[in-house]
Formats: structure tokens, sequence, C-alpha cells
């Protein structure tokens, strides 16, 4: 076997270590401070050009340590892919990443139960007649709500709570529907009713007991009539009889 720089021949090994490539003057110096060989290399992370030149081992990738880092972590990423609300790329730090902010999320839940549950309505007050839209997303539970404010829940249930307490019959009472039974006249001056105005206008409709309940009267269809909101107020708790003398 001859030398691999001097093509000189090389003395036969002995033993069966690994044979010579080099002749005693040809061998590398392996010291420190004198490097191997020498290289001009690229960065695979920031592309700058660079000497590597190791003593021992492969020649280096990354002109630095935080070069290598970089590239270290950018390969645990997961790959980006399009927010499923707004599209734009999702960097994402998770597989199961969806969306690319909270915003984006919270507006696809929205837009998720906006589907499910239907757009916004317009309904009528059972109490006072106007209308009043019912957004389905902020409904409390699973039925219409039947009034616009809490004001109009307490008012239309009050006659019955006092019912209750005078200990007289009492059943459920659309105002409504008393209201087209009388053809929007009121029972006390025989004058017609403004169906477009709303309480508390002197002359809106409003609920009159033919009999008070503070004297005896029931809350029931046949003990109620259409009055003005005026008419029924100067009544008070009289009796037709009492009203007409």
């Amino acid at each position: 076997m001859n030398c691999a720089d001097c093509a000189s021949k090389l003395p036969e090994a002995k033993g069966n270590g690994r044979p010579r490539k080099y002749c005693f003057d040809c061998r590398p110096i392996r010291k420190p401070g004198i490097n191997r060989r020498e290289a001009s290399v690229s960065c695979l992370n920031c592309g700058e050009t660079f000497i590597s030149s190791p003593q021992r081992g492969p020649i280096s990738k990354y002109c630095s340590r935080k070069c290598r880092e970089a590239e270290y972590h950018a390969s645990l990423r997961v790959p980006p892919r399009p927010c499923a609300y707004c599209g734009a790329p999702v960097v994402r730090s998770v597989s199961s990443q969806r969306y690319c902010n909270p915003d984006c999320r919270e507006a696809a839940k929205r837009k998720c139960v906006r589907e499910r549950v239907g757009d916004p309505y317009p309904v009528d007050c059972h109490f006072c007649g106007t209308e009043f839209v019912v957004d389905p997303i902020k409904r409390h539970n699973q039925y219409e709500p039947k009034y616009c404010s809490v004001r109009c829940c307490r008012q239309s249930g009050r006659d019955q709570r006092r019912a209750k307490v005078r200990e007289v019959r009492f059943e459920r009472i659309d105002r409504h529907v008393v209201f087209e039974r009388d053809g929007y006249v009121c029972g006390i001056c025989g004058e017609p009713v403004d169906r477009t105005l709303r309480w508390p206008d002197n002359g809106s409709a409003s609920l009159d007991h033919v009999v008070p309940i503070s004297r005896g009267g029931d809350h029931i269809y046949d003990n109620v009539q259409c009055a003005h909101l005026l008419c029924n107020l100067e009544k008070a708790a009289k009796l037709p009889y009492e009203k007409a003398s």
C-alpha cells in the first residue's frame, strides 16, 4: 500500500488494526489551534456566507449558535394553515389550533350559535303592545319572551296577584283579546280608543274591571272591558251605577 500524498510505499501494518493511509512525513498534524481544513459555507438559517474550519467532525452548517438554535426551534413548529374564520395564516403552537386570535374564535362561536338558533325577530308585547326585537342568543330559556320589559311583566300579573289576595275568581287574561272583543271602544265613555297610543298616554287602551277587585269583582273575561287610561283612572274603584250617579 502506498501513501495517499507522496505515493511512497508504506510499511506493512501489524496486527488487526486499521491500515495506514499516509506515511510519517505526510500524516495530518492534529494540534490545538491548527485547523485541519477550511470551507466557505452558506448558513442554513440566515443565508450568510462564513468560513467553516473545524478541527474535527463535520463542517458546520450554521454561522453561530443563535442560528442553530433558531433553526432547531423552527423545525419544532407546526406548519401554518388558514384561520377557520378569517382565512389569515395561523402560526400554530399546537396542531389543534384553528383560529389566528381569540377574537376570531369568539366570532366563529357566535356565528355557529346564530346559525343554530336563527336571526333576531320582532314580537309584540302582550301587555303594552309595543313591538320589540327578540334575539334568540340572549334568551335565558327555550320559551319566547312575551313582554318588552320587566315592568310590563310585573304589571301583567298584578291583577292576578290582587285577585289571589282578595280570594276572588281569576283566570289568565290577554288584554289584546279583550280590546279586540270590544272593538277598541271605551266601556266607560263610549268613545273609540286610538290603537297607536301607548302607555302612559291618557288616551291609550287599558284594562278596566266592571266591578273592581277591591269591591269583590272577579278577574275574568266577563268582568273586564276596554277603557281609556284616563277614564279608568277617574273611575278608580267605583261601581258602574256610582259612576253614573
